[in-house]
């Protein structure tokens, strides 16, 4: 007896917060926890060949984030409990850097990034501190990653020189850190518009992230705003109420001219890097909408805008037709 194929199950979804999605530097493949096991998936079948599921079962708690290394190699999965574990997604063993795992925050872990050069994480969350950026190979602090008073939902890495840090929390701040060592950047100057003061948000801060060439980064919040900053210096540069509902995820389209948001309005849009939407999907599952058609989390992957619902449908969106 042999395996011929894995099916891979969704992953779990919770009324009024996000569901983690991730892809990896070539956006191919589908990264996402459920329960206590990793899933990374091709997101459609490719060479005429069934979809391929790779699957990691090692967590003994709920696994809250992922993240894979920009070369492609090594995995980061966090638990409920705070630890974090690197191990190859490379290699059919999957084995850890480290024997032991890092018991990074004093409570459950919501996001990971890498730096460019696969060497530091991130990493996210509950507890005190909230917030703390290691050394791949040995767990060792680099730097301080205080100042929010709340948990951090996101965390995004300039891929490229100089490194910066930019987290959302649920303090509505987005910050910004700049290193190696890692500190806070200083304040920057308000931003003000139509929708008034949105240096900080209104409501929880749910994702931030950098543009394909680090030279903006978004943040989207619960407020129903994305707000734009500099990539390098963080200074506020825009900001806009782009849905009528709490927008759960965002993502950079590959070339960083376009962004998508999935919003609990039951819609994805796609917005230009000025924030005007450029297009609005509505998705429902039946003939009327209702609390499951809630959009959840998002990736732009080279498929398309793959988008998750609360009643767990993954749909994926063509951005030119």
């Amino acid at each position: 007896m042999s395996l011929k194929q894995t099916l891979a199950c969704f992953p779990l979804t919770q009324r009024g917060a996000g569901t983690p999605l991730k892809t990896d530097a070539k956006r191919n493949l589908l990264i996402y926890a459920r329960e206590r096991t990793v899933v990374i998936r091709d997101i459609v079948p490719t060479g005429g060949q069934p979809i391929q599921v790779q699957l990691y079962t090692q967590h003994t708690c709920t696994v809250t984030a992922v993240a894979m290394a920009p070369n492609g190699c090594w995995m980061a999965t966090g638990d409920e409990r705070g630890v974090v574990r690197i191990w190859a997604c490379d290699h059919p063993d999957q084995r850890m850097k480290k024997e032991e795992p890092y018991y990074m925050l004093g409570g459950k872990v919501l996001d990971l990034a890498w730096n460019g050069e696969s060497n530091r994480l991130a990493v996210v969350g509950e507890g005190q501190p909230p917030a703390k950026v290691i050394m791949w190979d040995s767990g060792n602090s680099v730097g301080d990653m205080s100042g929010h008073t709340k948990k951090v939902n996101a965390v995004a890495f300039r891929q490229s020189r100089p490194f910066r840090i930019a987290t959302a929390g649920e303090d509505k701040m987005v910050r910004f850190y700049e290193g190696p060592p890692f500190k806070a950047s200083k304040e920057r100057p308000t931003l003000t518009s139509k929708e008034g003061d949105l240096t900080t948000h209104t409501n929880f801060a749910n994702t931030v992230r950098y543009s394909p060439d680090d030279s903006k980064v978004l943040s989207a919040s619960n407020d129903m705003t994305v707000a734009l900053f500099d990539g390098k210096d963080g200074a506020p540069l825009k900001a806009a109420k782009v849905h009528a509902g709490a927008i759960y995820a965002a993502e950079w389209s590959p070339d960083g001219k376009c962004i998508a948001t999935a919003s609990g309005d039951k819609s994805v849009k796609i917005l230009d890097d000025g924030l005007a939407t450029k297009k609005e999907v509505k998705l429902c599952a039946g003939a009327k909408p209702d609390a499951g058609d809630m959009q959840v989390g998002c990736v732009w992957a080279t498929a398309g805008v793959v988008s998750y619902s609360l009643g767990s449908d993954l749909s994926i969106i063509d951005p030119e037709s």
